[in-house]
């Protein structure tokens, strides 16, 4: 399964991410957030957490999500944590 969070440099999208990064509820997990230095270092902290447990995790921007099935949020900036599966 795939998952992206919009709003993941956010404390509840960041710690939304560690759990299923940690926990491998996802195969993929994409982050998503117009904050990007602050992307980045959770990113960067989120790969080397899930080390070992197959999960890809990687950042983007909205135009990743386009072709996926659900998509929410706002496009001129995250509004908030969305849980999106595909």
């Amino acid at each position: 399964m795939k998952v992206a969070i919009v709003g993941a440099a956010g404390t509840l999208g960041s710690c939304a991410a560690f759990i299923i990064a940690t926990q491998k509820l996802a195969d993929e997990l994409l982050l998503i957030d117009p904050w990007e230095n602050m992307l980045k270092a959770h990113w960067m902290d989120l790969t080397t957490a899930a080390a070992g447990q197959d999960v890809l995790v990687r950042r983007g921007t909205f135009k990743d999500l386009k072709g996926f099935r659900y998509c929410s949020g706002n496009r001129r900036g995250a509004v908030g944590c969305y849980f999106i599966t595909f």
